[in-house]
């Protein structure tokens, strides 16, 4: 059987970074087949390991090229953190909500001046900042107490509403809807409130 990469993916509750991990493990004839090692390709014959990586409203013909080495593949579940830099981004800003395509690849030497690739394709949706934006609706409303206009509250409680949709979206992996609903929900975050201070 042939290694069946794995990849994993997790935004930082900032939403600066993205942390990528190998799944993929060692192999072992009943628990991980795909895994790496005899009979399986082995981590020496890797040549290189990239992923290929389009934004949400990134353009599918230009993807950004990251190289996971030396970091990734790793048959220990090895860990690369990626910055908004590594995506062609502003140095520490946001990572956008949204679609992520990716493409995994791994080139092998199988010797005698002969390679082979090895791809994984995922998509994966990212709702960090809509997250962060309904988690501030909230603080709002704790932190104005007695004196604090309904319209923040029920504005919090539709926040919360529109976040769980659109988990539920990208969970059914349907991009046009989460973006509509992230657009949606950008709106009411910077809606202004009235709400003011007891003292």
């Amino acid at each position: 059987m042939a290694v069946i990469p794995k990849l994993s993916f997790c935004n930082s509750k900032d939403c600066l970074r993205l942390q990528i991990t190998d799944n993929t493990g060692a192999y072992d004839t009943i628990n991980n087949p795909g895994g790496w090692g005899a009979p399986n390709d082995t981590l020496l014959t890797v040549i290189s390991a990239v992923i290929k990586v389009v934004l949400p409203d990134g353009d599918p013909l230009t993807p950004i090229i990251i190289d996971l080495a030396p970091e990734i593949p790793n048959s220990t579940y090895g860990i690369k953190i990626l910055k908004s830099q590594d995506f062609n981004l502003t140095t520490d800003t946001a990572l956008p909500d949204g679609t992520w395509i990716i493409d995994y690849e791994i080139i092998i030497n199988l010797g005698g001046g002969s390679t082979k690739l090895i791809t994984y394709h995922t998509e994966i949706t990212l709702v960090c900042n809509a997250g962060n934006c309904v988690n501030a609706m909230f603080s709002k409303v704790s932190k104005t107490g007695c004196d604090c206009d309904t319209s923040l509250i029920r504005n919090a409680i539709d926040g919360y509403g529109i976040l769980a949709m659109m988990q539920y979206s990208a969970y059914c992996q349907r991009p046009n809807e989460v973006k509509d609903l992230g657009i949606w929900l950008d709106k009411l975050c910077k809606t202004k409130d009235s709400c003011f201070s007891c003292n």
